[in-house]
């Protein structure tokens, strides 16, 4: 078994020096004001397809329904 310091999934040398969660949150404030408003454009919907790729048909029309069903009218209505 290996100790807490030397544990890929513990790592508790390193969380008693620096705190990941503020290092974390520096990182992603600095990425954000490096983006553009075309660049956070374009990250929005590559993320949003990432994910709605991984649903089925029949998922994807289930969360058009919940939260935009206007979408699912048909152009003669």
């Amino acid at each position: 078994m290996q100790s807490a310091k030397t544990s890929p999934l513990t790592n508790k040398m390193t969380d008693n020096i620096i705190d990941r969660d503020e290092l974390q949150e520096k990182l992603i404030q600095w990425d954000l004001s490096q983006m553009s408003l075309d660049d956070l454009k374009e990250y929005f919907v590559n993320m949003q397809n990432a994910e709605l790729d991984c649903l089925s048909v029949d998922e994807l029309i289930e969360e058009v329904q919940q939260y935009n069903p206007h979408l699912l009218l048909s152009k003669e209505n």
